[in-house]
């Protein structure tokens, strides 16, 4: 990666915590040595993350806590995007940027898919960075819902 690539992807780290923290709370109950690592270094079969959620937990989680943790980020930060739209009008100065920090806190990455599609990879090896191969289409279906997570947060707090 470039130096300007690295000084990028370094500045738009702490951008993904709120993402991740969400991960985080879901599974705290099983997972002691559980932590957010950001800028990992980077995985030839997953790309360069910005973050991810790193360590070791109960391998005895349940698979339905592993899957609403792949996706409590979608689920929460859609949630607060609808509370706010719900709310009195916001201003443009403030609606376009919160939209686009909630738009990219909720959308969902290849790895939060690959979590959700295949919760026994990650429980078998008790760590979250530790799953199998990436499904083909994950990256295709996250793609795919980030701009439907985009569109439900714009809607919400631009219209």
């Amino acid at each position: 990666m470039s130096r300007a690539g690295r000084a990028v992807r370094l500045a738009l780290v702490p951008l993904v915590y709120p993402h991740e923290f969400v991960h985080y709370l879901v599974l705290a109950p099983w997972g002691d040595g559980l932590r957010i690592d950001l800028a990992p270094p980077s995985d030839e079969t997953r790309g360069v993350p910005l973050a991810r959620l790193g360590g070791e937990f109960d391998p005895g989680v349940p698979r339905a806590a592993l899957r609403l943790a792949a996706v409590a980020p979608t689920l929460v930060w859609l949630l607060v995007a609808v509370g706010v739209g719900l709310g009195p009008a916001l201003g443009s100065s403030l609606a376009f940027p919160l939209a686009a920090a909630l738009a990219f806190w909720a959308a969902p990455s290849t790895g939060d898919l690959s979590v959700f599609l295949d919760p026994e990879a990650v429980r078998a090896a008790g760590r979250l960075d530790a799953r199998g191969q990436t499904p083909r289409f994950a990256s295709a279906l996250s793609a795919l819902l980030t701009v439907a997570v985009t569109v439900v947060v714009a809607g919400a707090l631009l219209v």
